[in-house]
């Protein structure tokens, strides 16, 4: 939300109230012409050690989270009807290389957000993920027979095309963000 809301006043000066250590300290910045401020997030370190038993618990909770925030992310996308947050391959690989020189845990994690990503997507209704594949079997549970032959395969070759179209435009969309500000 905060970065979207920068994005908005490029080059112009902001105000900006941090609470730190229960004092609350006003900052007057300016977003460059991307919207970022010079705030970059790293890793504390690493985290004290901790039995099998509770990293797995912590491992549960961190999935979970990350989950519902993937449902939060996509529900954004479509409610909001934009690709701002999206990214293409080239993206995704800008990521994971500059992730990797944030140290192993980093590298980790990212890996983990792309896999739950990945389950999510899975799941949506578009006929070539196993969502689509649920659909046209309660589809056929329905109507107690089988969708035509001809017709599942002009909605798998159409969904095909969106998606090539989709990750087409992600891709020119990436790369001209990545030609525009350099290599992570």
């Amino acid at each position: 939300d905060v970065i979207t809301l920068l994005k908005k006043y490029t080059e112009t000066p902001v105000s900006i109230t941090v609470e730190r250590n229960k004092q609350k300290i006003t900052h007057t910045i300016t977003p460059d012409k991307t919207g970022k401020i010079g705030i970059e997030f790293k890793a504390a370190g690493y985290l004290p050690p901790e039995s099998f038993i509770q990293s797995i618990k912590n491992g549960w909770h961190l999935t979970v989270d990350l989950t519902k925030k993937t449902f939060n992310i996509f529900g954004h996308l479509f409610h909001k009807r934009t690709t701002e947050g999206l990214g293409g391959p080239l993206m995704l690989v800008a990521t994971i290389i500059s992730s990797t020189k944030e140290g192993f845990s980093i590298f980790l994690f990212l890996l983990a957000f792309i896999s739950i990503n990945l389950g999510f997507i899975n799941f949506i209704p578009l006929p070539i993920t196993d969502g689509g594949q649920l659909v046209f079997a309660t589809i056929e549970a329905i109507i107690r027979r089988p969708l035509p032959e001809k017709a599942v395969e002009a909605i798998h070759t159409i969904s095909w095309m969106l998606v090539i179209a989709l990750f087409a435009f992600l891709t020119f969309k990436g790369s001209t963000t990545f030609i525009s500000t350099g290599p992570c």
